[in-house]
């Protein structure tokens, strides 16, 4: 469980980072119709600074309940 613990809040540590940094990415595709006329839009959108740091602390909490779990 310990090292499940590790695992997972290094993991939020560097989405967090990545995510509050601006590197990770989407695409956010609009589609209208009208009659026979078909537009569509594709737009690149860099997720919200926000979560970028609620993924980081997270993955701090994680990361120290890992290390106060006594071994079995």
């Amino acid at each position: 469980m310990r090292n499940a613990l590790f695992i997972i809040g290094a993991l939020l540590v560097v989405a967090g980072i990545l995510v509050a940094s601006g590197m990770m990415k989407y695409q956010d595709k609009e589609q209208v119709e009208i009659g026979k006329l078909e537009l569509e839009a594709s737009r690149e959108k860099t997720a919200p600074v926000n979560w970028g740091w609620l993924l980081l602390g997270g993955g701090v909490v994680v990361l120290v309940a890992g290390a106060l779990i006594k071994k079995a």
